[in-house]
């Protein structure tokens, strides 16, 4: 029931979407662009900046991880520890508490 209620309403917003002419989704930016310019307006300035901080946002994101992996795995090789050692589980050893006095 819960997969009906969200599935259904997901296609028919599709569907609805695929309807509109693409002149009309794109509108927006067309407007702005034109609007604002090659004007040295605050509203511009603004615009523009936060244009370039919304654009540069996902690849500082994926720098930093990248960097993070990069970072962990030099300092990983570098360690003079050796790894941990992985012990086997062995149910013959183990014992209930039924067992122990």
């Amino acid at each position: 029931m819960l997969q009906k209620v969200l599935i259904y309403p997901g296609l028919l917003s599709l569907a609805l979407t695929g309807l509109l002419p693409t002149r009309v989704l794109a509108q927006g930016c067309a407007m702005c662009k034109t609007a604002l310019s090659g004007s040295e307006d605050p509203l511009a300035v603004g615009l523009f900046w936060s244009v370039m901080l919304m654009m540069g946002m996902p690849f500082v994101l994926l720098a930093s991880v990248g960097g993070w992996i990069f970072y962990t795995y030099r300092n990983a090789s570098r360690s003079p520890h050796p790894p941990a050692e992985v012990l086997a589980f062995d149910p013959a050893q183990t014992k209930k508490k039924e067992d122990q006095p």
